[in-house]
């Protein structure tokens, strides 16, 4: 082959090499934004069924008296400041 077949060749193989990784990198944003929806749905989800206190509702709920009472059933009770 000539040399300029090869240089050609190479400048193909260059641009799909870089087709490639922007369609990598696409993948990896879309499925990092889809992990964040999915945890935050299903957080959502849980809190809805009423099933207990999830960790979103515990950083809303007030602690300002959760480090002065040893009772913890308290803390459980607490309502979110949010909802108030």
């Amino acid at each position: 082959m000539s040399d300029k077949n090869i240089s050609a060749l190479l400048q193909v193989l260059n641009s799909e090499q870089q087709i490639i990784g922007r369609t990598d990198q696409k993948a990896f944003t879309m499925l990092s934004i889809l992990g964040v929806f999915m945890v935050f749905f299903i957080v959502l989800f849980l809190k809805l069924r009423g099933e207990g206190q999830t960790p979103i509702s515990l950083a809303m709920t007030d602690s300002s008296d959760v480090f002065m009472s040893k009772d913890l059933k308290k803390w459980e009770s607490r309502e979110p400041i949010l909802f108030k």
